[in-house]
């Protein structure tokens, strides 16, 4: 487990490489839900912040189990767990909206569907790995030589929750 100041720093560095990420939620039978999902900010309190219509199957999810883990893959692979929730909030929705998002959910930011969805991150796990190429000959490299091939680095964050409420 990593106990380095800047873990946060570096998952956020890592997961803002990429737009679409998959969140999970957990359904009325208990059964895992993962969908897309259009990250507009992860924030320096560990926030995971998502455009969302405010009625959605999701946030009838998230009303019942706020649980929810966001996953993504790429050059590298994170698994961030934590709590959320939908939130309204105008002045974020705001400072947030773009134009996938108008496109999307077709109305304005301020409309009464839409609603940010919040994960608060509580604790996660990455792997960075030096790509395709450099990862496939070091797996030969390291065959021929008998070795165990380097194929990156996988640390486990403990983030503590954030003080205060999503604005």
């Amino acid at each position: 487990m990593s106990d380095a100041p800047n873990d946060l720093a570096k998952l956020r560095e890592l997961v803002q490489a990429n737009d679409v990420i998959m969140l999970t939620t957990v359904d009325a039978q208990w059964l895992l839900e993962a969908r897309p999902m259009s990250l507009e900010d992860f924030d320096e309190h560990g926030r995971l912040w998502f455009f969302t219509e405010y009625h959605s199957s999701k946030a009838d999810q998230l009303d019942t189990d706020p649980r929810a883990l966001v996953t993504l893959s790429g050059k590298n692979y994170v698994s961030i767990q934590g709590t959320a929730k939908v939130v309204r909030d105008p002045a974020r929705q705001r400072e947030l909206w773009n134009r996938p998002a108008e496109a999307w959910l077709r109305c304005e930011p301020e409309d009464p569907k839409v609603g940010l969805l919040v994960v608060q991150a509580t604790g996660a796990q990455y792997w960075e790995t030096p790509g395709v190429a450099a990862g496939l000959l070091s797996v030969i490299s390291a065959f021929v030589k008998g070795e165990q091939p380097d194929l990156g680095t996988n640390e486990t964050v403990d983030l503590p929750a954030a003080s205060g409420e999503p604005r």
